[in-house]
């Protein structure tokens, strides 16, 4: 009996040890890692070039122009459907500007999107035409604008 009263201690006094400090919680101790010098920091005069400036897009302002789509010519590439549903909308183009002052154009948004209102607005832009140069003298050949054109369904009652 005396002997199972030792065992009983005993294991009590490792469960006591083994809550205080678990085991598997201790870093086992390792041998310390040989330090191996920093190579030697030599400084180069060294001249170094600012990074360019981004491009500049050339976005135009102020400009003249030269032609424009009439409310007739609005009506001909007006979505059918959006048309027939009385439905109004609008399209964002960014446009790059031709030496004849013709533009080129991709859409950037439309509203609602997928009405076709987009594509209406790629066709209405063949109409416009920039003069060559802009009120402030600016060269508008290879430039860049953007264009939001509106699409009303009531134009038709005018």
């Amino acid at each position: 009996m005396q002997r199972l009263v030792w065992a009983q201690l005993a294991l009590l006094a490792l469960i006591s040890a083994g809550l205080a400090a678990p085991v598997w919680a201790q870093k086992p101790d390792l041998p310390a890692a040989a330090e191996t010098p920093a190579p030697p920091q030599i400084a180069f005069p060294v001249a170094v070039d600012p990074p360019p400036a981004p491009p500049n897009p050339n976005i135009l302002t102020n400009v003249v122009w030269l032609d424009r789509p009439n409310a007739r010519e609005f009506l001909r590439v007006y979505p059918a459907e959006a048309q027939a549903e009385g439905l109004d909308g609008q399209a964002t183009l960014d446009c790059l500007v031709a030496a004849n002052g013709r533009l080129s154009c991709a859409v950037v948004s439309e509203e609602p999107p997928g009405r076709g209102f987009g594509e209406a607005a790629i066709r209405a832009a063949r109409h416009f035409r920039m003069a060559p140069v802009t009120r402030d003298n600016i060269a508008t050949a290879g430039g860049r604008t953007r264009l939001t054109l509106r699409f009303r369904a009531d134009w038709n009652d005018n």
